[in-house]
């Protein structure tokens, strides 16, 4: 052990001698004090330490690590930013210059488009017709649904110079998958062409409503209010016609609904007051109308169901609705007014939009044309645009005609539009989704790409992006042209900083729109249309918000600021929960320019030490001799002879040796590995890796990872040939994950292609916890596939010499192995104690009462307070007592791949005065100390006389004090009893942004735990491993054993084929239930 290391943990132990007598002495006799002699915590850190050095083998992969030569080089921040501005230029270059070609090419000739009726279009023309068989090389057209076969449309026919340009522009441009062209009339016309299957949901593809059509047509972010006024119950019409509204909003904008003028000034004045404490699980009138909401998928959803449920209702489900159409007016403009921006969007160009829809005749009266004229003027910007949707009866009346007379006094021909409807075949032929643009605003974007915030592609392409240029003929937009970029291919080249530890990069549009940070959910993880989200929100500093709106103004620069950094400390296993996070404050150098001939800004954020430098460092090989892997075994198990396989309990595995998977990034085209990953792409890796053939031969791998193989063969080495003391038939698999995204496992397992280990929540606790001296995280047990039983994984980080995580080291324990040893090493907690290892976000990792257990899914083990097992729902009143004095705490943030707030506990005792405390509460005994090199707790409970309720609402007169422990908004405490470890205490419903300001980002999750892909039906055994000869203090502590019934049963024998417990495990389960505290008497019969 190095010298001061060890003078340093001596130190401690002095420390920790001299402070126990005081800190664990709790008021009362000494029969009801905790003994200081049963507590011999360091005895729990050797176990955990025992686990990574002779179980995973950390020492001697520390020497390992040795044979590599660390580099350091000092870093100009200018020059990695100018290199990276270039090549992102680069990307987007030949796809603007491909589009503004097919542009002209469509504006120039639109009086040569020839008009022909919907049916008269030939069906080999029509994609929805084509099979894979009969698929065109050139282009193909849909029809927008609802579209009446009588219509005259112009996209088929396309003259010469069009067709012309297309063509040369597939020809000179290799790169570009697809270009395509959508107009008003609802024809979309696409090149290459697609067959029916390529298409989701072909026949219902409706282009007008996609993110791309709508941006290209309005450009700048919508505000749109609609105000619904409906005499007539059950209205098809009106429903059909504001879901088609609804779902024309992108996700640029925000759309509110209101359905009466009451509903609105409530919902404004909790506005006003910020006053977000109700439910609004199930949306009503009282929690929703008057509210602009995110135009993203989940709240067009919400909305739509809105209008469903009082479309359907009525004026007898809503008698107030409005008064007047003045009222309607007063009300609309009231909620724009009231509209709240994150500060960065403030004072910016930005589209209103007041939709009107209505079947009344009686709302004129009293109204003077002038003087509301003069009303919506004086309250409204440039930008602001009026249509009124005068339904059935309506559509001729009174009430259309005075707002024809407002229009007609408004300045400017495209400020205020009167539609009349009286029926649904009226609903697809008239302009529903007119994009009110003036002139003005189509002429200062005709010449400037649109380049999207990335989406998901309806074409088979995931993730992408679209450059787009809308089509104006004459003054009037007539459609929008675009070509497609697979966008997850670019963005980790382009924002991935190597080397560099914490140091990443973001890149915006001027209207501070996110088009990829680290915070948001990888491309690749995403199967819909993402959350467009505003930078304010990701980059919540106040010092960085100066440089914010340099950024969006398109000002180069770069400043040094100590901001806000975001670090993940992942999640339970078992469970699919956002990550947890642990943020503080950090020093960045940020660098940032505008790309040209684009709305672009790309920023990088560089780290700077403590000692003030910018540095980048890695580990290489010495010498390439040095760096061989001969024995290199890719990952997939479906190619290999049969003979190189067995069964390791219950999965397929490599026999006696490891497999090497690498992350979706690692490869040049992540899409075409995610889809075509096959017995090439294998070859051509195994001959990079075993055989030494150059990665620029082939150029599908990047050309910098022998090292991270290497590192991974050898772990794999060490693990193969270890066999010491340590019991090895508790480890169910081994890992090891590198930073730049290489994992290894052994045994030899096949991965889901989508498998990145740096998104894994071992890997990330690891990683968050590194220090000087090696650490110890341990994860939540949870079902392991391959053994059929409960288990922790357990892991540690290799450092570079600068503190770096260059690897991390884990395997899977049996949970009856690691709560044996947990309990050797406290002997106390056998009968005495209640005894628990708690994690940093208040999990419980061990807990003496796990003895004995198993499961049969981690949905079982939920379910058993075992799997994601929380200390407020396993010792309520010791989470209660914590709460209390602050050692326990809610945290929050957004997790924007699923679009929700996510409330997480914190607990944290102050290192050093707090790192024990103990206290005697209403007969409640307890203590909680926090283990040196560790994220854990250690928690200890003398058992209760009798069984006592959560203490925060003991009688029906504190169920005052108890309601208002529930109301976190305004709370001074929460109460474990009924708010669970996942209650979001302020809002469970549509999201808003004015909560959403509050929160920082949750870190983007990985894949769930079911990774494993079992392709290989082998029934050979990898080893006689039988647990009927196991004797009865080891059957518990091996790999899918337990001991049932005094004997030793494979732990799939006691789960049926479908997952659940047989009647053997339900049995031995209903015994264990029946103590809550393991005594010797329990021990002994099981």
């Amino acid at each position: 052990m190095d010298v001061n290391k060890g003078m340093a943990f001596l130190h401690l132990l002095l420390f920790l001698a001299c402070i126990l007598p005081l800190t664990w002495t709790a008021p009362g006799a000494d029969a009801n004090r905790l003994a200081e002699e049963d507590i011999p915590w360091w005895n729990v850190n050797k176990f955990l330490l025992s686990t990574i050095n002779n179980g995973i083998q950390h020492k001697n992969m520390k020497e390992r690590m040795e044979m590599l030569r660390y580099v350091e080089d000092k870093e100009e921040g200018q020059l990695l930013l100018l290199s990276k501005a270039l090549h992102l230029r680069k990307i987007f270059a030949e796809h603007i210059v491909a589009v503004r070609h097919l542009q002209d090419a469509i504006q120039d000739t639109w009086d040569e488009f020839k008009q022909v009726k919907v049916s008269e279009i030939p069906e080999e023309e029509l994609c929805c017709s084509l099979k894979p068989s009969e698929q065109q090389s050139f282009g193909c057209t849909t029809i927008a649904p609802g579209t009446n076969a009588s219509n005259l449309v112009q996209s088929s026919t396309t003259p010469d110079r069009v067709n012309l340009t297309v063509k040369d522009i597939l020809k000179r441009f290799p790169a570009i998958i697809s270009i395509y062209y959508g107009l008003e009339d609802g024809t979309f016309r696409i090149y290459p062409a697609k067959t029916a299957s390529e298409i989701e949901k072909c026949k219902q593809y409706d282009h007008k409503i996609r993110y791309w059509y709508t941006l290209a047509s309005s450009p700048l972010p919508k505000d749109i209010v609609v105000l619904v006024d409906m005499d007539r119950a059950n209205s098809s019409l009106a429903e059909k016609l504001i879901h088609r509204i609804i779902k024309s909003a992108s996700p640029n904008d925000r759309i509110a609904i209101a359905f009466s003028k009451e509903e609105v000034n409530a919902s404004l004045g909790r506005l006003n007051n910020y006053d977000w404490t109700g439910s609004y699980e199930e949306i009503g009138v009282h929690g929703f109308q008057g509210i602009l909401m995110s135009g993203n998928e989940k709240n067009k959803k919400k909305q739509s169901e809105f209008v469903t449920r009082n479309i359907a209702q009525g004026k007898e489900g809503n008698p107030r609705g409005f008064s007047t159409l003045r009222e309607i007016f007063v009300c609309g403009l009231e909620m724009l007014r009231k509209k709240l921006r994150p500060s960065l969007m403030q004072n910016r160009n930005e589209s209103e939009r007041l939709v009107i829809v209505t079947d009344r005749q009686n709302l004129t009266e009293g109204i003077d044309p002038n003087e509301l004229t003069r009303a919506i003027q004086e309250n409204t910007t440039g930008r602001f645009s009026v249509v009124s949707y005068t339904l059935h009866e309506a559509a001729q009346g009174t009430v259309r005609n005075l707002l024809e007379d407002i229009s007609s006094r408004m300045s400017g021909p495209d400020t205020m539009m009167v539609i009349g409807l009286q029926d649904e075949g009226d609903l697809y032929s008239s302009d529903t989704t007119k994009s009110f643009l003036s002139f003005h605003e189509i002429a200062e974007n005709l010449s400037k790409p649109l380049i999207l915030v990335p989406y998901w592609d309806n074409f088979g392409y995931g993730i992408i992006t679209s450059i787009c240029f809308p089509i104006v003929v004459k003054k009037t937009f007539i459609g929008a042209t675009c070509s497609d970029i697979p966008i997850s291919n670019e963005l980790e080249r382009i924002t991935a900083i190597k080397d560099m530890g914490e140091s990443y990069a973001f890149i915006v549009d001027t209207y501070g729109r996110v088009l990829h940070h680290p915070l948001l959910p990888s491309p690749l993880s995403l199967d819909e249309d993402p959350t467009v989200v505003d930078i304010t929100l990701l980059e919540t500093d106040s010092s960085v918000r100066p440089l914010l709106r340099k950024m969006v103004n398109r000002i180069e620069g770069n400043e040094e600021v100590e901001t806000f950094f975001v670090e993940s400390i992942g999640r339970p296993r078992g469970v699919n929960v956002p990550n947890g996070i642990r943020f503080g404050k950090k020093r960045f150098h940020y660098f940032w320019t505008p790309i040209n001939d684009t709305d672009l800004i790309l920023n990088i954020a560089i780290r700077i030490e403590e000692n003030g430098k910018i540095t980048s460092s890695k580990c290489v090989c010495k010498s390439e001799v040095e760096c061989r892997t001969p024995h290199f075994q890719y990952h997939r198990l479906d190619t290999v002879s049969e003979d190189s396989l067995c069964r390791y309990f219950n999965a397929t595995v490599y026999k006696g040796n490891g497999t090497v998977k690498f992350a979706p990034t690692c490869f040049h085209n992540v899409q075409a590995y995610l889809r075509e990953e096959n017995k090439e792409w294998e070859d051509k890796v195994t001959q990079i890796f075993r055989d030494r053939t150059p990665a620029s031969k082939f150029k599908i791998i990047k050309e910098d990872l022998q090292k991270s193989v290497w590192l991974v063969e050898e772990a794999e080495n060490i693990w193969s040939t270890y066999d010491a003391t340590f019991n090895n038939n508790a480890i169910g698999s081994r890992y090891i994950g590198t930073y730049d995204g290489v994992i290894g496992t052994f045994p030899g397992v096949q991965l889901q292609p989508i498998y990145d280990p740096r998104l894994m929540t071992w890997y990330q606790q690891a990683v968050v916890n590194k220090a000087e001296h090696p650490t110890v995280t341990v994860t939540t047990p949870y079902f392991d596939s391959i053994i059929s039983g409960m288990v922790v994984t357990v892991a540690t980080p290799l450092q570079r010499q600068n503190m770096d995580v260059e690897a991390v080291l884990a395997a899977d324990f049996t949970l009856q192995f690691m709560v044996n040893k947990f309990i050797e090493a406290l002997p106390a907690c056998r009968n005495k104690y209640t005894c628990m290892l708690v994690d940093e976000s208040g999990y419980v990792v061990l807990h003496n009462s796990f003895y004995n257990t198993t499961s049969c899914s981690s949905e079982e083990g939920r379910a058993k307070n075992i799997t994601a097992a929380h200390i407020t729902k396993l010792e309520p009143d010791i989470a209660r007592d914590l709460i209390k004095e602050g050692f326990l705490k809610r945290r929050g943030c957004v997790d924007y791949a699923r679009d929700i707030k996510y409330y997480f506990w914190k607990l944290q005792l102050s290192y050093p005065d707090k790192s024990f405390f103990s206290h005697n509460l209403s007969g409640l005994e307890y203590a909680i100390l926090s283990l040196p090199y560790t994220s854990l707790h250690l928690v200890l409970m003398k058992p209760q006389p009798i069984f006592q309720h959560c203490h925060c609402a003991l009688s029906l007169e504190d169920m005052e004090h108890h309601q208002a422990c529930v109301d976190t908004c305004r709370r001074t405490c929460e109460c474990p009893c009924i708010a669970d470890e996942h209650t979001q205490p302020c809002s469970t419903g549509i999201e808003d942004d004015v909560h959403r300001i509050k929160l920082p980002a949750c870190s983007p999750t990985g894949a769930v735990d079911s990774v494993i892909r079992d392709v290989r039906n082998i029934k050979k055994p990898c080893n006689n491993y039988e647990c009927s000869t196991r004797p009865r203090e080891q059957c518990n502590e091996d790999i899918g054993c337990l001991w049932a019934e005094n004997k030793c049963h494979p732990v799939h024998e006691l789960c049926t084929s479908n997952g659940v417990p047989s009647k053997k495990l339900n049995a031995l389960s209903s015994l264990l239930k029946q103590t809550r505290l393991l005594t010797s008497s329990s021990w002994k019969d099981f």
